[in-house]
């Protein structure tokens, strides 16, 4: 009996080590899952890390783009330091064909309350110029109240008449076929439409970058002028 024992106790000895050993692997089993999960978590958090960071840098690379090098616009040029845009005209074609036009409209931009000598200036800049180049001026004033277009006062190309339109009628006139030329504020720059000239500029600097347009279009301009200012004032 004691030998019967003695083998039962070495039995259950070997199967005890035996199970011993399958805990073990199973538990070395899972301590190598949990790393290799610990490594493939890292990997996709590292993956998903430059993956933010190359996107990031990605907008920060369009903004830039954006910001500095896009133009919405096909042609850009600056002369007398007077940046001009547009989709329509390289320069010399611009200038060529709003020198040719029958009538061109002059629309400055005004405050009821608050009207800038400067700008009805700039206007009458275009108007004396365009009149000694044979070009038909009509005056468009756009009148603006608490910073809304309100109404235009037009002479309808007759120095005697002033007429006031409505904000309506205002529009029809401004969006049609016909060239206008724009004096608004803003940064300085000329933008050239289809048949529209939009003329930016700080106020106090308006009448000296519109005159730097006059000049480009009308080489003749400071002439024109001349001539002008000597009849009205005497002026040798």
């Amino acid at each position: 009996m004691i030998k019967n024992n003695s083998k039962t106790n070495d039995s259950k000895i070997k199967i005890a080590k035996k199970e011993s050993k399958i805990i073990n692997a199973v538990i070395e089993d899972k301590k190598t899952s949990d790393v290799k999960e610990k490594v493939i978590k890292k990997q996709v958090d590292n993956k998903k890390a430059f993956l933010s960071l190359g996107l990031l840098i990605l907008v920060v690379l369009i903004l830039f783009y954006f910001l500095f090098f896009y133009s919405p616009y096909k042609y850009s040029f600056t002369i007398n330091n007077v940046p001009y845009y547009s989709n329509y005209y390289t320069p010399s074609s611009f200038f060529n064909t709003i020198k040719n036009e029958k009538i061109v409209f002059v629309s400055p931009l005004l405050e009821e309350e608050n009207i800038s000598p400067i700008m009805v200036n700039s206007m009458q800049l275009w108007n004396v110029v365009l009149n000694a180049n044979n070009v038909n001026v009509v005056q468009l004033i756009r009148v603006t109240k608490n910073g809304e277009l309100s109404y235009c006062q037009t002479n309808d190309g007759n120095v005697e008449i002033n007429k006031v339109l409505s904000l309506q009628e205002c529009n029809v006139l401004l969006n049609n076929n016909n060239w206008v030329v724009f004096i608004d504020e803003g940064k300085t720059s000329v933008i050239i439409e289809e048949n529209k000239v939009k003329v930016f500029s700080p106020r106090i600097e308006s009448s000296m970058v519109n005159f730097s347009v006059i000049k480009e279009i009308f080489p003749n301009a400071q002439e024109s002028l001349d001539i002008i200012n000597q009849k009205i004032y005497g002026i040798q």
